[in-house]
């Protein structure tokens, strides 16, 4: 005999909303799940933040203005260059 959801017209799952990353679970790009492996999840938009700054100093933006448009201290800043091996210019 099949096995009925308690939810009626959800067949066990609940509706697929998303997240921020694509408007359905089905058509996400992400190899995994942002809520199943948070961590990996958070790294990557790091990664993708560190990115931006790197072009950004290389693009002969300042430090403090980098900062400020990425909401971090210009401590920060310096710190992701240094990770990097990127020398902001003068």
């Amino acid at each position: 005999m099949p096995r009925h959801s308690s939810i009626s017209g959800y067949g066990g799952f609940p509706p697929d909303k998303g997240c921020e990353v694509s408007s359905k679970c089905i058509d996400c790009p992400l190899p995994y799940c942002k809520y199943d492996e948070p961590e990996r999840y958070s790294k990557l938009l790091q990664v993708q933040r560190d990115g931006r700054i790197i072009a950004s100093i290389m693009q002969d933006n300042a430090v403090k203005q980098v900062a400020k448009v990425e909401g971090i201290t210009e401590r920060t800043v310096y710190r992701i260059l240094t990770n990097y091996g990127v020398t902001p210019n003068a």
